[in-house]
């Protein structure tokens, strides 16, 4: 795999690592959307998130949008301040991500079939608790591909910011 930004490690860790954890549970690999515009796209999201320190900034305000091919519903996760953008940083955060589906409100988190989680006993947001929309998105059967982006510092860094949109 290669892009232009330098993250060519960090992007391929992280489709290995969410496809390794989607097929520990049964269900299809995802496809990496691993264009130079959405890469651009990406990478800015996690820049402006960085600039802003507010996880999702960009995404919320669609200061840019990231889509591409079917745009039916999309999500985002993201590793801010603290994970760093190195392959085994990327790694960490998505574990801790995936990790969610062992919340006590978490449970039947699986297989929900309805964008945000909505199904029982699945606090989504984190209104109640510890959250689970992280492990929702990694795990929706309802998503094809995510774009891994990456910005805030160098590619080396253990301060930069990490995104995964899905779509």
């Amino acid at each position: 795999m290669t892009s232009a930004d330098g993250f060519d490690a960090s992007r391929t860790v992280c489709i290995n690592t969410i496809n390794q954890f989607r097929a520990g549970i049964g269900l299809p690999a995802y496809t990496l959307e691993n264009t130079a515009t959405t890469n651009t796209c990406v990478d800015t999201q996690a820049t402006n998130d960085a600039k802003q320190n507010s996880p999702h900034y960009s995404f919320i305000h669609n200061a840019p949008s990231c889509t591409w091919g079917q745009a039916n519903g999309f999500a985002q996760d993201e590793c801010p301040t603290g994970w760093g953008t190195t392959p085994d940083q990327v790694v960490a955060c998505l574990q801790s991500m995936w990790d969610e589906q062992n919340n006590a409100n978490c449970k039947g988190c699986i297989g929900c079939t309805a964008f945000g989680g909505a199904c029982a006993n699945c606090d989504y947001s984190g209104n109640n608790g510890p959250e689970c929309g992280h492990y929702v998105n990694m795990s929706a059967p309802y998503f094809t591909s995510v774009a891994c982006g990456f910005g805030g510092a160098a590619p080396s860094s253990s301060t930069g910011w990490s995104v995964q949109d899905f779509q």
